[in-house]
C-alpha cells in the first residue's frame, strides 16, 4: 500500500460509481491496496462495505480504488478500522516489507498483529505455494506475480543508475515505476536516494510527501486525509 491522501471531497455524489474519476485524478489509476496500475475495470472501493454501512454509500472519505482482486478479497468483511492500517491513514511504507521475499508483502513494523490483519484482509500476502490454502493465489490472482516483475525491474535498474548517474536515467526510471505501479517496491529499492524518492513521490499522484523526510527515508506522517 502506498500511503496516499485523496483530499477533500471534490463534490457530492449520489452514485458511488461517479466517483471514480475524481478518485483517479486524485490517486492516480493504482489500486489503493496492491498498488497495481490498473487501466481497466478500477473500481470504487469502500472501506466499510456499503451492504453493511449504507450510509457510507456515496461518502468521499469511505472510498478508496480497488483492482478486482482487492475488491473481493475485501469482499463484505465487517470493518472496525483501529484493527488495519490504511493507505489514507498511516505510512504504509513503514509497515509493510516488499523486499525481504521478492514478489510477497510481509507484516512489519511495531505492530506486527495489526500488519498481518491489513494482509489478510484483502489477500496481498497470497502467493501459490503458501502452505495456508486461505492465503494461497489462484489462477486469476496475479498480483504476486505482477509484485515480482515490478521488483526485478527496480532492482535492474538500481546498478543502471550507480553506473550512469544523469537527468535522463532518473528520469527513464521514474516513468518505468510509473508505468509499472508499485510504488512502495520503487522507492524501497531506492530508498537512500532522496532524489529519486523525491521523484516516485510526484510521479504517483495523491502519494503523502511528508511520509519521507529529507533523505528519503520513510517517516510517521503527521495526519491523515479528511
Amino acid at each position: 500500500m502506498r500511503p496516499i491522501d485523496r483530499g477533500t471531497a471534490p463534490r457530492t455524489y449520489t452514485r458511488y460509481q461517479d466517483a471514480i474519476g475524481d478518485l483517479v485524478d486524485r490517486l492516480g489509476d493504482y489500486c489503493s491496496y496492491c498498488e497495481r496500475k490498473i487501466q481497466v475495470s478500477l473500481a470504487v472501493e469502500h472501506v466499510h462495505p456499503k451492504s453493511l454501512e449504507p450510509s457510507l454509500r456515496c461518502t468521499w472519505e469511505n472510498f478508496l480504488l480497488a483492482c478486482a482482486n482487492c475488491n473481493s478479497g475485501k469482499g463484505h468483511a465487517s470493518i472496525v478500522t483501529a484493527d488495519y492500517f490504511w493507505p489514507d491513514v498511516v505510512n504504509t511504507h513503514l509497515v509493510f516489507d516488499y523486499l525481504s521475499v521478492p514478489g510477497t508483502v510481509l507484516s512489519a513494523g511495531v505492530d506486527l498483529v495489526k500488519s498481518q490483519a491489513s494482509l489478510d484482509l484483502t489477500g496481498l500476502n497470497r502467493v501459490p505455494d503458501h502452505p495456508d490454502p486461505a492465503k494461497r493465489s489462484t489462477l486469476a490472482d496475479r498480483r504476486w506475480q505482477h509484485r515480482l516483475a515490478a521488483f526485478k525491474d527496480a532492482i535492474k535498474f538500481r546498478p543502471i543508475l550507480d553506473e550512469q548517474d544523469t537527468q535522463e536515467v532518473r528520469e527513464l526510471i521514474t516513468s518505468v515505476a510509473k508505468a509499472t505501479g508499485f510504488f512502495s517496491i520503487w522507492a524501497g529499492v531506492f530508498t537512500d536516494d532522496s532524489d529519486m524518492i523525491r521523484r516516485f513521490v510526484e510521479a504517483f499522484p495523491g502519494t503523502v510527501a511528508a511520509a519521507f523526510g529529507p533523505d528519503g527515508s520513510p517517516t510517521n506522517r503527521p495526519v491523515r486525509s479528511s
